[in-house]
């Protein structure tokens, strides 16, 4: 089962997230902000934190830095529908570490598509290859 924290200050948003990604199969934690997404992964490992980038007291940028610092191993989707000057938030969430970033709105299937191309790398290096298998 994958683990999943969900990080979005919309109430609305962050439910029908939570729910589209149990219906899934997912085990789903949710956070309000950046602070308490830190606390859960203080507590909890997550494979995938699915984040907001425009937040109240941590936003996401912040929140990615701090991730890749304490568990660099994280797949990390970034999700807005802002942006600031000619440069959209999602932009700059890859620089500052996410793995993969999806523009709001978006259908449950492109999330869950999204959070299968991040964890893919993952189960590929944990598992040997035949060559390595034979080696």
């Amino acid at each position: 089962m994958i683990r999943t924290l969900i990080v979005e200050d919309d109430d609305l948003v962050r439910e029908a997230l939570a729910n589209s990604l149990r219906a899934a199969g997912h085990d789903v934690s949710v956070a309000e902000n950046g602070r308490q997404a830190l606390a859960l992964l203080g507590e909890q490992v997550a494979d995938v934190v699915v984040l907001d980038i425009v937040m109240p007291e941590m936003d996401g940028l912040e929140l990615i830095s701090e991730i890749r610092d304490i568990r660099g191993e994280t797949a990390i989707v970034a999700i807005s529908g802002g942006s600031f000057g000619n440069t959209t938030y999602l932009k700059a969430a890859h620089a500052f570490g996410a793995d993969v970033s999806l523009t709001k709105p978006f259908r449950p299937r492109e999330l869950l598509s999204a959070i299968d191309s991040v964890l893919q790398p993952c189960a590929a290096n944990a598992a040997p290859s035949s060559s390595q298998a034979s080696a």
